[in-house]
């Protein structure tokens, strides 16, 4: 019989009998999207998750209408695991296409890896609902940090100064130079871009707080006034105390 079915079929496998690796994968997906839903209103899912973290010991929230805004939410929550490891230092966030996902890390300090403690979702990047998130895990999950790390984001700086008054704002080495990098190449051409490249990476990496002065000095000085728009960029956006904290935190 097997052999009858192999040459009526020519011993090719029809396509509709195949299963590739991403088939597998996006049905376990689908599966476990089904199993994550408590409930078919998207809301009272989110409330239901919520209350399960808070009766297994963990802090969460969920909040609508922000600011007075109806359209504004966020959800936020740490497990009963992360508010043990609930410390201080650097931050992520990943972009979906309607929402933000932002997280709070710490840095091990066995393996020096960072460790999720706190998430947040929401569907604007404000400085008011970065605000509200942060104030909720100061107050209900206790961070009390003395220094944090993020990219070089106006939004967040804001929010971090208005929610915790003490505090050490660093800056993401990788983030700076590429925002450096892509405002270079918005305001000049190619080869301004390349004069002022090699300055720059001298002020993000100097020695010391006098050597980084002397440079950025220097940047000014001897780069005017063909790099007077990307000065000005910098005088604006950037305080000369960042850019010896860069430095100094990742030498750290």
């Amino acid at each position: 019989m097997s052999e009858i079915e192999e040459k009526e079929s020519g011993g090719i496998v029809p396509p509709t009998f195949c299963m590739s690796y991403d088939d597998v994968r996006k049905t376990v997906y689908r599966q476990r999207i089904k199993e994550s839903w408590k409930s078919l209103n998207t809301t009272a899912s989110v409330q239901s998750w919520i209350k399960a973290i808070e009766d297994d010991g963990g802090e969460g929230t969920f909040i609508e209408g922000i600011s007075g805004d109806a359209g504004l939410y966020m959800f936020a929550w740490s497990t009963k695991f992360q508010l043990k490891s609930l410390k201080p230092d650097p931050e992520n966030k990943k972009r979906f296409a309607s929402a933000y996902l932002f997280t709070l890390l710490v840095k091990d300090v066995k393996t020096q890896l960072g460790v999720p403690i706190a998430f947040m979702v929401c569907n604007s990047e404000s400085t008011h609902v970065l605000r509200t998130w942060l104030t909720w895990v100061k107050e209900e999950c206790g961070l009390e940090p003395s220094k944090f790390m993020i990219d070089c984001s106006v939004v967040k700086t804001e929010a971090l100064k208005q929610t915790f008054r003490l505090l050490d704002i660093y800056y993401c080495k990788v983030h700076v130079g590429q925002a450096w990098e892509q405002k270079m190449r918005n305001l000049h051409s190619i080869a301004d871009g390349d004069a002022m490249r090699k300055s720059l990476n001298g002020i993000l990496n100097a020695l010391s707080d006098e050597d980084r002065g002397l440079k950025w000095k220097a940047f000014t000085t001897n780069l005017s006034p063909s790099a007077d728009t990307f000065i000005a960029y910098l005088k604006k956006w950037m305080e000369p105390t960042r850019l010896t904290k860069w430095a100094l935190y990742l030498r750290s």
